[in-house]
This record gives structure tokens, C-alpha cells and sequence, in this order.
């Protein structure tokens, strides 16, 4: 009688352990997939907002009129001439920024690159020590 309840006992373990264990994944799978979606959302919502940033802050550089007026001034120096330009390079915000009091309520500004017509680099603003990757 013992041996047979052990047997019986551990054939309806065995049973319900497979059967438990396979309800148990489709569980986790679901908890997991579910989860992924909504970080998925999140993540994107965040990316959105952060491009959203720098879009604003591209108009508001590229339509401020110190922008327009350091391009038109360099439209007539040596800058606009063909042939190897050296690259300023500066940790200060360029003349053709916008004031930090309105920068700082935007984003903080790792690089920021002027290219001439030919898509040359010819300024490189450094908002951090670091070296451009």
C-alpha cells in the first residue's frame, strides 16, 4: 500500500508539475511581453521629447538673428573661399549662440558644428572638455 501511494503520488506530481510549469511560462511570457510593450512606449515617448528639444533649439539657433548676421558675414570673408580652411575650435558659445540664459532652459549642448556650403566643418563648439567621438 505504501509503495503504491508513492507511486500514485508521484505520478500525479509528475502530471501536474508539467502541466503547472507550462502554465507558469505562459504566464511570465505574457508578464514579460507586456511589460516590454509598455517600456517600448515609454521609451519612445522620451525619444520624442528629446528630439523635440533639439529641434527647437536648431529654429531657435538657426533663426536667431546673430546666426543670420555671422552667416552673411562670413559669406564675405575668406571663409566662403574654397581650399583648406583651418576648423575654429571653442569651448566659449560662438558668436552666433544665443544668450545662455536662453540655452539653459533648453538642453545643455555637447557639440555644435557650422559647415559651410561644401558640408566642411569649419567651427566646432565644445559645451564639455571631451573630445568629438
Amino acid at each position: 500500500m505504501v509503495i503504491f501511494s508513492i507511486a500514485i503520488g508521484l505520478g500525479v506530481w509528475a502530471v501536474m508539475d508539467s502541466l503547472q510549469t507550462r502554465k507558469l511560462k505562459d504566464i511570465f511570457q505574457t508578464q514579460v511581453s507586456e511589460r516590454l510593450k509598455q517600456a517600448a512606449v515609454e521609451d519612445r515617448v522620451r525619444f520624442d521629447n528629446v528630439i523635440n528639444i533639439h529641434l527647437q533649439l536648431v529654429k531657435l539657433v538657426a533663426g536667431g538673428k546673430k546666426f543670420h548676421d555671422f552667416i552673411d558675414f562670413l559669406r564675405q570673408s575668406e571663409w566662403a573661399q574654397e581650399g583648406d580652411v583651418e576648423v575654429v575650435y571653442s569651448e566659449t558659445p560662438p558668436l552666433w549662440f544665443p544668450k545662455p540664459s536662453i540655452l539653459r532652459a533648453l538642453v545643455n549642448i555637447r557639440y555644435a558644428l557650422l559647415l559651410d556650403g561644401s558640408r566642411r566643418v569649419r567651427e566646432v563648439y565644445r559645451g564639455y572638455p571631451e573630445e568629438l567621438p
